[in-house]
């Protein structure tokens, strides 16, 4: 698996912007090994990170599978 991130701004390591849900979609559905979107996610934005309008086939994010 991969780890992609961080998802949204941390101050854990001092990262200012996040990737957002669009890029941890892209980095998923480029990868032949599950990847896991980290860094900056809480109860606040978790949800957006489940179904960013997925192509065709997908009903669920690849991290999920």
């Amino acid at each position: 698996y991969l780890a992609s991130g961080p998802a949204y701004p941390t101050a854990t390591k001092g990262y200012g912007l996040g990737l957002r849900p669009e890029r941890a979609w892209i980095a998923a559905e480029a990868s032949p090994v599950p990847v896991f979107p980290i860094g900056g996610i809480d109860l606040a934005n978790a949800e957006s990170l489940e179904s960013p309008e997925p192509k065709a086939g997908h009903e669920s994010p690849p991290w999920y599978a």
